[in-house]
């Protein structure tokens, strides 16, 4: 075949399919030359830890993910994507002192199979689409770190040309490509590599326990840029590797677990535009039935075994998070997260370059864990308030999800004072009034019929509503919803009757009380609300104050029953 005479952009030949069939050839052949020298080095693959404390910080690097000048945003997405699988591999990973760290080991094949995309890749001159393009970015901020954290650089390649703005513009760049290019660091103390990404930045830091090292040599110049062509607009339509422009769909993906607050639904269906992407883990896909069979299943395993009721559910929502971020492409740069989901997608690296808005139907673990600790400190006693604490890795996981978080929307007035400046209030939806059979009335004389719009937990201020309730200067029914209460002899001193439901008993009460340390969905106290019912509740509850109720503080018996005496002599 006759060698081609024209050019690229870059002024080096086009190439033709036969260019590039002989290219596959040779690049196969270096592979496999490579990783047989591999294997006999023992050149390995490293754990990863979470963060060392008090570890020195010799060296880091950070770049930008997104450029304003950047071309075909789509490839952009597709790098920002690889960038997030490859720094979930490297993030944490401890090198021991003498051995040395290998990039491409580090990662792996970039592959579709391991959901990487088509990016940016420079080669010969030319800037092409390719599978893990733009993987470089990481190798770049990976040798920058490394060069000033004087870390022995045992293999190193320059880019075949300079891309204006970028690390190759001071030469502290360094290409990879499969295991033949490769970027390879050794230390004689043992060092941790940290990989983080935000919404718009990548941040590279070589942590060590034992010291700082020398500061590498100050950066040398290179060339001047050389001209670059970009495959996505060169115009070079006769070029085999042409492709045309490939834009970023301005649009915003929803993740739908199916267990939401109707509040959170309403809100989805006013707000998704007509290009959004919905995925949902509640299809009828082989996929979809098999996750949800397995995670139920789990769940019933945990609360068969009296797991406490968090972890049974977290279960669940774990395999439903890897179900879902399998479904993630890298067009999806913007989510809306229920918060469920949040802390296992953060510990699976899907949110790192991503932009993002939770759906808030709970307390963060770590404020949840707060305000037990205080029921504990006026409760000792009380089992169920300190048999749960979730994993620190868990809880860390969610805190620095919620801080990279866009917004937190939440119809819970609570959970929005936390959130602060970045707090969407949705208004709570009021129940419609339900017709109440007569048969589950219960005459009850001059007693006043106070119902518990909650079970009767310990998290939900039940020992307080005994003290109140023990005391009182008249006589009174509690009324319960359906179920056991925590501990078995909960309320032998007083009069109990059971409803038939939630329903059922709020209308048939006098006063609805809910003096709970938590409580996130408070469906009882709205129902109340709707009913015109006197309703009493502390401020965990998260009723808004546009919504006529009375408020107590948590654990506050006295003023509890304070507070019923009142509403008793305002009916």
């Amino acid at each position: 075949m006759a060698k081609s005479t024209q050019k690229k952009v870059s002024g080096a030949d086009l190439p033709t399919p036969a260019h590039g069939f002989f290219f596959a050839i040779k690049a196969w052949g270096l592979r496999t030359l490579r990783a047989v020298k591999d294997a006999l080095a023992g050149i390995t693959r490293y754990g990863r830890e979470d963060t060392w404390d008090n570890a020195a910080l010799l060296g880091k690097s950070s770049s930008e993910l997104w450029h304003d000048k950047d071309t075909a945003m789509g490839l952009t997405a597709g790098k920002v994507h690889n960038l997030r699988l490859a720094s979930a591999q490297l993030d944490g990973t401890v090198v021991p002192a003498g051995q040395v760290f290998s990039f491409w080991k580090q990662v792996g094949r970039l592959t579709k199979r391991r959901r990487f995309a088509r990016g940016r890749e420079l080669r010969e001159g030319c800037i092409i689409p390719t599978t893990g393009g733009g993987i470089c970015q990481l190798s770049n901020a990976i040798y920058d770190a490394a060069a000033r954290a004087g870390l022995e650089i045992v293999e190193r390649h320059r880019h075949t040309a300079v891309i204006p703005g970028s690390l190759a513009e001071t030469d502290r760049d360094a290409t990879v490509f499969w295991n033949y290019v490769d970027l390879r660091l050794r230390a004689p103390f043992a060092w941790q590599l940290c990989v983080k990404m935000n919404a718009s930045s990548l941040a590279v830091s070589i942590l060590s326990s034992s010291g700082a090292m020398a500061p590498g040599g100050s950066p040398k110049q290179r060339r001047e840029p050389d001209a670059l062509g970009d495959c996505t607009q060169c115009g070079r339509t006769d070029c085999y590797l042409h492709v045309g422009d490939i834009p970023l769909p301005e649009r915003k993906t929803w993740l739908v677990t199916g267990e939401e607050f109707p509040e959170f639904k309403a809100w989805r269906a006013q707000n998704i535009a007509e290009n959004d992407r919905a995925v949902s883990c509640t299809g009828r896909t082989l996929g979809a039935r098999w996750m949800n069979f397995w995670s139920r299943a789990w769940r019933q395993y945990h609360l068969y075994r009296r797991h406490p009721l968090p972890l049974a559910q977290n279960s669940r929502f774990m395999r439903a998070a890897r179900f879902l971020a399998k479904k993630l492409k890298e067009s999806d740069t913007y989510l809306i997260i229920p918060q469920e989901l949040l802390p296992w997608l953060q510990m699976l690296g899907e949110l790192r370059g991503r932009r993002y808005e939770v759906l808030m139907n709970a307390l963060p673990v770590s404020e949840i864990e707060r305000r037990l600790d205080e029921a504990t400190a006026m409760y000792p006693d009380v089992f169920p308030l300190t048999n749960y604490r979730a994993a620190v890795a868990f809880t860390r996981a969610e805190h620095d999800a919620l801080a990279g978080a866009c917004q937190l929307i939440s119809p819970h007035a609570e959970i929005l004072r936390t959130a602060g400046s970045r707090g969407l209030q949705l208004p709570w939806i009021l129940p419609t009034p339900p017709a109440i059979n007569a048969k589950g009335s219960t005459d009850s004389g001059d007693e006043l019929r106070i119902m518990l719009a909650a079970p009767s937990l310990a998290r939900k201020g039940v020992y307080a509503l005994r003290e109140a309730l023990r005391e009182m200067p008249f006589r009174t029914l509690l009324m319960l919803p359906p179920g056991k209460p925590e501990a078995p002899d909960m309320w032998k001193d007083l009069k109990v009757d059971y409803a038939v439901s939630m329903a059922d008993g709020v209308a048939r009460a006098d006063i609805v009380v809910l003096p709970a340390w938590i409580e996130h969905q408070p469906r009882g106290l709205l129902l109340a609300v709707a009913l015109g019912k006197p309703v009493i509740a502390t401020p965990e509850c998260g009723l808004p104050t546009e919504l006529s109720w009375i408020s107590v503080a948590a654990g506050d018996a006295a003023g509890l029953r304070q507070a019923i005496i009142a509403a008793r002599n305002g009916l």
